[in-house]
Order: C-alpha cells, then sequence, then structure tokens
C-alpha cells in the first residue's frame, strides 16, 4: 500500500512539474511566439500549479492553510486564459485591451480584497464560487467551439486539427473540473492524477496527430475567413472612429499605423488585420478617405483658405498627395470640386 502511494505521488508529481515545463517552453522557447502561445503558457502554468498544490496536500495535509489560498488563485485564473487562448488561436487575432479588463480585472479586485482583508477565514466561500466560475468558463469556450462540437457529433464537417487540438483543450479541462470537483468529497491525490492523465493524453494525441512535425502549438486557424471575431471587430472600429472623427488623429501628416495601434493598445499587426480583412482598406486608403471629408467640407465652408493650406490642414504632407486622393474619392480634382460650387 506504502508503495502503491508512493507512485501515486510520483506519477502525478511529474506531471504537474511537466506542465511548469511546457509553460516555460512556451513562454520562452518556442520558435514562433505570439499571444496565443503566451496565452497557453498561463493556461498551463495555471493547472499545474493546481495540480502541485492538491498533490502536496495529499502528502501533507499541514500544508492546506498554506496552499489552498494559491491553488483558489489558480483555479479562479484557469477558466480566462481558456478561453482567451481558445479566442487567439479561433479567430487568429489577438486579444485586445478590453477583453482582458472584462475578464481579469473584476476578478483580481473580489480575490484581492478577499485575500488580503479575510485572508484564509472564508476560504470554503471563495472554494464555492471557485467551482462555479471555473465550470462558466468551460462552457463559453464550449460555446466558442459550438460548430466544432456540432460537426464532431453529426459528423456533417471535417474538423480541422487545430479545432480538434481546442476540443480536446476544452474537455481536458473539463475532466480536470470534475476530478477536483471530486476531490472535495475524497482524496486530493485524485485532482494532480487527473492533470497528469490529462496532460500525457494531450501531448501525445498533439505529436501523434501532426507526426511530431509541428510542435505542440497550432497554427492560428486561417480557414474560411481571417475575419477578426465580429464582437472584436465592432469595438475597435468605433474606438477606431472615436479617433479619427472625435480627436481628429488623422490630421497628423506623420501619423504611422504604429501611432493608432498604439491609442488602440493592440499590435500594428492586429490592426493591419482589422483594415485588410475587416474592411477591405490599406492604412493609408483608410486614413486618406478621412482626410478627403474633411478636406470636402473645408472647401464648402472655408473660402479664406486656398487649396493647399486645406490640404495641409487636413494632414496631406503635399499638394500632390491632397489632389490624387481627393480625385480618387471624388472623381475630381479639389479645384474641379470648388468650381461645381459656384
Amino acid at each position: 500500500m506504502y508503495l502503491e502511494r508512493q507512485l501515486l505521488f510520483l506519477f502525478t508529481a511529474v506531471g504537474s512539474l511537466n506542465g511548469f515545463f511546457a509553460a516555460v517552453y512556451f513562454a520562452f522557447f518556442q520558435k514562433k511566439r505570439g499571444q496565443a502561445t503566451l496565452l497557453l503558457a498561463a493556461l498551463a502554468l495555471m493547472i499545474s500549479i493546481r495540480a502541485l498544490t492538491s498533490t502536496m496536500i495529499y502528502i501533507d495535509e499541514g500544508v492546506t492553510l498554506i496552499l489552498c489560498p494559491i491553488a483558489v488563485v489558480a483555479c479562479f485564473l484557469i477558466g480566462p486564459f481558456l478561453l482567451l487562448y481558445i479566442k487567439s488561436v479561433h479567430w487568429a487575432s489577438e486579444i485586445i485591451r478590453q477583453d482582458w479588463l472584462v475578464h481579469f480585472a473584476p476578478l483580481l479586485i473580489i480575490l484581492s480584497c478577499e485575500l488580503l482583508f479575510f485572508g484564509v477565514t472564508r476560504l470554503e466561500w471563495l472554494k464555492n464560487a471557485m467551482f462555479v466560475h471555473w465550470l462558466f468558463y468551460i462552457i463559453l469556450s464550449g460555446i466558442e467551439l459550438r460548430n466544432t462540437i456540432n460537426s464532431a457529433l453529426t459528423g456533417s464537417k471535417k474538423i480541422s486539427d487545430t479545432d480538434l487540438w481546442l476540443l480536446r483543450l476544452v474537455v481536458g479541462a473539463a475532466i480536470v473540473w470534475v476530478a477536483h470537483l471530486i476531490t472535495r468529497y475524497t482524496n486530493y491525490i485524485v485532482a494532480g492524477w487527473s492533470f497528469s492523465i490529462v496532460f500525457y493524453a494531450l501531448v501525445w494525441s498533439r505529436l501523434h496527430r501532426q507526426g511530431n512535425s509541428s510542435g505542440l502549438v497550432p497554427e492560428p486557424n486561417r480557414y474560411n475567413s481571417k475575419k477578426i471575431n465580429p464582437r472584436e471587430a465592432e469595438l475597435i472600429g468605433s474606438r477606431l472612429r472615436s479617433l479619427f472623427v472625435e480627436k481628429g488623429m488623422h490630421t497628423n501628416p506623420d501619423l504611422k499605423i504604429a501611432d493608432v495601434a498604439i491609442a488602440l493598445a493592440v499590435s500594428p499587426h492586429y490592426l493591419s488585420q482589422f483594415l485588410n480583412d475587416n474592411l477591405g482598406q490599406r492604412f493609408s486608403t483608410f486614413v486618406n478617405a478621412y482626410r478627403v471629408e474633411d478636406a470636402e467640407k473645408m472647401v464648402r465652408t472655408n473660402h479664406l483658405l486656398t487649396l493647399e493650406a486645406i490640404g495641409n490642414e487636413c494632414g496631406f504632407k503635399s499638394n500632390s498627395v491632397f489632389y490624387e486622393a481627393f480625385k480618387k474619392a471624388k472623381g475630381m480634382t479639389p479645384a474641379q470640386y470648388k468650381k461645381t460650387l459656384r
């Protein structure tokens, strides 16, 4: 019995430690590191922490008061990292600042206040909330993959390797959730043991599926459409319009895509993808459209400024660029347009 106990502990501990190593590998040594890879590293780290703490409590229950708060915090973070990773890969886009705030800001505030002011005295309440929160995000992740789940159940459509990986990840997270729920009534080793089983199953399935040629982390989806998640696209479009309409960012003649990306708190690549795939425009075309609209209004209403001065006011670096952009948008030069107003 003692040997069986030790072997069980060894298996779960090694699985948890391998999860740590996987997180470090994804975060620092993966060749193509993007936001999705870092989210996967964070997810692996949180689940590993939870599994390892369960294993340590199984060996020595005296460390429960020390490790339980750490385990609870890790569990609260598993769900958000799971959903954000799936969204990042599924939509082949970066998670924008609003999503980070929505999923993490309220959570971190509540956890910080609870652990700082109440410590472990009300830990049971947190543990109950933890399981509900974790399950809620598993359900949200399933909803994100609802088309994949439907294809898997009906066989109506072939599932891509990437979607199959994401689906297995959600199922694995659900299995670990069930195991942790069971530990409330049985033995803590079940939690760590479940993670080891799921971890090695995911690694094996990924390497087996890919023939060990493309690594553990799949490339973001490129099927059907590269367009960004519609909700995120609507949000980024609204914020982009605000920058140009209300703040007049386009009037800066030296404006670069990196400047706008910084103002939106996204990467230049993400912004470029949004403009190209969702609006069908290049950055210069998008900016010049706002400049031309402003120029048209000024030509109609301002009779003191020359056309060249109007172009400068609207952000065009030269008169030739102004004329070319205006003619392309309106079908006539600014001078010709001005004559039609007489």
